[in-house]
């Protein structure tokens, strides 16, 4: 994981980035940012987090914003993973986010090089506060 968060990036032109940047870290620091410049009154800011707390109430949401007429009158939250990995439904995604059980999957040097590499401010986007990445292992 440290190797791979070392590395140079080499992106592709989708990214609309230079060819080359510092690393992946620099990459996500970038779309991030990236989003702060989106026009409010055409963009609807959401996390990944508030999908998992209520996927209805999001949805709800993005359909409120942009007048997007529902198919059926209720929400359906499918707890089948796309990524068919056997006991990763639903649930076990929300509990590996939502109590951020993600972060006992890297090592105390792979979150100082991730802390040290996330320089960008993120402001309040997404509900996070400071630099955008800064955490500790639990």
């Amino acid at each position: 994981m440290e190797t791979f968060l070392t590395l140079p990036w080499q992106t592709v032109g989708r990214e609309n980035v230079p060819n080359t940047i510092s690393n992946p870290i620099q990459l996500w620091n970038l779309k991030n940012r990236s989003y702060l410049n989106l026009p409010n009154e055409k963009t609807l800011r959401l996390n990944t987090e508030s999908t998992f707390v209520n996927a209805t109430t999001v949805v709800d949401n993005i359909g409120r914003t942009f007048s997007i007429e529902k198919c059926q009158e209720e929400f359906t939250d499918f707890q089948r993973s796309t990524k068919k990995r056997a006991g990763r439904d639903g649930d076990y995604y929300r509990d590996y986010y939502l109590n951020e059980r993600w972060r006992t999957e890297f090592s105390d040097k792979a979150i100082a090089i991730i802390n040290g590499s996330s320089r960008s401010r993120v402001g309040g986007f997404g509900g996070f506060t400071g630099h955008a990445v800064a955490w500790n292992r639990p």
